[in-house]
């Protein structure tokens, strides 16, 4: 066997131990985050357009705020949605290649003293948004 054969065995083998770990690790934590995750959240209202610079994407989240979490946000526990949005070139001759990888992260939290919530998104200028109102800190944390 030449050595670039020996090479490329290694490199297949290494890919598939990778490919077997990443499935194991899948297999365990989907019930698990079936049970922590707001499964009934969906994206609708999705537009991708585009800028002469950018690509933009807009979206929004329903069914993010299930009772049990209402109760948690009202109650003073501080709540994180994160958005992870991944934009890939796919090619057929080549491998993929991944243009774009970025996480986003709104957070809510609410004041029981004061009464009022803090939505901080990660986006933008980063500065906390203070409302009274919890139905605009829903909106502030899914649009």
């Amino acid at each position: 066997m030449l050595i670039s054969e020996q090479m490329q065995l290694v490199r297949f083998f290494r890919l598939l131990v990778m490919t077997s770990i990443v499935l194991i690790i899948c297999l365990f934590t989907e019930p698990i985050l079936q049970t922590v995750l707001a499964k009934e959240a969906k994206i609708k209202n999705m537009v991708l357009s585009n800028t002469r610079d950018n690509v933009v994407l807009y979206l929004n989240v329903d069914g993010a705020f299930r009772e049990n979490i209402e109760k948690a946000i009202l109650s003073g526990v501080s709540a994180s949605f994160s958005f992870i949005i991944l934009l890939n070139k796919v090619s057929s001759i080549w491998k993929d290649k991944t243009l774009l990888d970025i996480r986003i992260t709104h957070t809510i939290k609410y004041n029981n003293l004061k009464k009022e919530f803090t939505v901080t998104r990660s986006w933008g200028d980063g500065r906390p948004i203070v409302t009274n109102s919890f139905e605009e800190a829903q909106r502030l944390m899914i649009d």
